[in-house]
Order: structure tokens, then C-alpha cells, then sequence
């Protein structure tokens, strides 16, 4: 599928930047290794590194990688910890890496994951946004991802963050299914077989996804 790669950079998961650059979409050619007989043998989508995912990959390929990532345990994600106290998410889940800090609970648009990024680069704030501009505020129902929101709190945010999501290892709650590595983090929604890709270069999505209108108080919008 043809996709149209929405870039945000961005600055730290406080995020106030009034900058934005964009990404050019390329193409993605699977590694291949040689076996002992010469011929060239398709490595496994687990020993690829998420980096080789490009905008306008396949969405099979993408769920694919996602899903051969090792299983975490979803009871090992379903609280938050703020200052050392820890808040039950009443079957939510959040997680956290080296780049975002994500969340998913009932409460929060029926489910929708919402994520900091630690971008380069974010959005700029919108001429429509007079109040908090957090331009690293990644929203992802399935259907649209947003990237760049006015905020007015810290939403499902405000109870603290999740526990570590190590490298190559996937969590799977809801629609959705998340996978980490050191270049990035991938999550699917089956629902609508659509998954995004969110590292400190930005924000691309894969499958239905492609760039629309943003809405008052956004950034960047991609929607099916």
C-alpha cells in the first residue's frame, strides 16, 4: 500500500516546541542473508530491526514483525507509578521505553492508545491553539492517529507511567498489539489492520493510514 509518512519531531516528553520538519517516504527491501549453499535466505522478521520497516511497507509485513516479538505479560503492565505510588488501571495498560511512555485504559477514548514521544521535532502549535500546546501527544484509535494536541491536563497521563517494555518484546491488550526494539515501537490495531511506528524521528503509519485534515487543536492527522 501507498503511504504517506507523517513526520513530528519533537523535544522531550514536556514538549513545547514550535518546530516541525517532514520525512520523504521510502521504500522497504527486506534483508536477506546467504545460506551455506550460496542462495540468498530471507532472514525472520524477528532479527530485523524495526528501522527496516519504511513507510509504504505492507501491513502484513508490519504485523508480522510486530507479532514475533516475545509475549509480555499484560498483568505485568496494568498499573502506573507516580512517586513511588502505584495506580491500578482497572484493565488498562500502559508501558513505557527509551522513546514514549504509552498508555490504554478504558477511561481514555474507549480505549484509544495514547502516547508520549520523545520526537526531534514535533508540530508547531496551530494558529487555532491559544492554551498548552504538547506537540509530542500521540493519539491512536485505529482509524486516525493524531500527532500534536492542545492539552489543558495530563490526561491518562496523571497518575504516573507503566513499567519498561524491553527490546523485541511484544504486548498485546484490546485491539492492539505493541511491539519494542532499540529503533522504535510498533503497535497494531487489528480492528482495522492499521499500525503506526513512533521513534524520536517521528511518527509513520501503515496500512488504511494516509494524511487528511487535521482537526481544530492538531497537529498532524492520518486516518483511513
Amino acid at each position: 500500500m501507498v503511504m504517506t509518512s507523517a513526520l513530528v519531531a519533537g523535544c522531550t516528553q514536556t514538549l513545547d516546541s514550535e518546530q516541525s520538519t517532514a520525512r520523504t517516504p521510502l521504500s522497504v527491501a527486506p534483508p536477506t542473508a546467504t545460506s551455506g549453499t550460496g542462495a540468498p535466505a530471507t532472514t525472520s522478521s524477528s532479527a530485523q530491526p524495526s528501522g527496516e520497516l519504511k513507510p509504504g511497507a505492507d501491513i502484513g509485513a508490519v504485523i508480522s514483525w510486530i507479532e514475533d516479538g516475545e509475549p509480555a505479560a499484560p498483568e505485568d503492565f496494568g498499573t502506573v507509578t507516580r512517586d513511588g505510588t502505584g495506580t491500578d488501571l482497572d484493565g488498562g495498560v500502559a508501558f513505557t521505553t527509551d522513546t514514549v511512555n504509552c498508555i490504554s485504559t478504558p477511561k481514555y477514548r474507549d480505549g484509544a492508545l495514547a502516547c508520549l514521544v520523545d520526537l526531534d521535532d514535533p508540530p508547531p502549535r496551530p494558529a487555532d491553539v491559544f492554551t498548552v500546546w504538547k506537540g509530542n501527544w500521540v493519539d491512536f484509535d485505529g482509524t486516525a492517529v493524531e500527532i500534536g494536541s492542545q492539552r489543558g491536563d495530563p490526561g491518562p497521563f496523571v497518575d504516573g507511567e507503566g513499567a519498561a517494555l524491553t527490546g523485541d518484546s511484544s504486548l498485546a491488550f484490546g485491539d492492539f498489539r505493541c511491539r519494542s526494539d532499540a529503533d522504535a515501537v510498533l503497535c497494531v490495531n487489528y480492528a482495522e489492520r492499521s499500525a503506526v511506528r513512533m521513534d524520536a524521528d517521528g511518527v509513520d503509519g501503515f496500512g488504511c493510514l494516509t494524511e487528511s485534515a487535521a482537526p481544530p487543536g492538531i497537529g498532524v492527522r492520518l486516518s483511513c
